[in-house]
């Protein structure tokens, strides 16, 4: 039996610019965690004499998952809602109000996109 197959080469060349979009994206969200992972570490300037022991600033970690196309963000240090999440207390909203999660990935928005636009397009290159 003789199985005979042709390739059209702008069929093909399409596939691979996809293929290299796709790559690019993934780059792109990991890339793009990674970034606001760093910003989300970023403490306010000290108010009181409390020693800052980092926990909070250490436990900020990414994940990829959904083979490259979501990235995932968290902390599992127990008062992170309350100091940076969605449940901060009125002294935490008043002096971390600049560092919470909403406001952090707000004012981020646009250059996670930028980073991700940017990883595709260094992929097609």
């Amino acid at each position: 039996m003789k199985i005979t197959f042709t390739v059209r080469a702008d069929k093909a060349d399409g596939m691979l610019r996809q293929a290299q979009k796709m790559q690019g994206l993934k780059t792109g969200i990991k890339a793009g965690s990674v970034h606001l992972v760093s910003k989300l570490r970023v403490y306010p300037p000290s108010q009181s004499t409390y020693k800052r022991t980092g926990t909070l600033k250490r436990k900020w970690s990414h994940r990829i998952t959904n083979n490259g196309y979501m990235g995932l963000i968290g902390n599992n240090t127990k008062y992170m809602p309350r100091v940076q999440g969605d449940r901060q207390t009125p002294y935490f909203k008043r002096v971390w109000a600049k560092h919470s999660v909403d406001y952090v990935v707000k004012k981020n928005y646009k250059s996670i996109l930028n980073i991700v636009r940017n990883e595709i397009r260094k992929a097609m290159r």
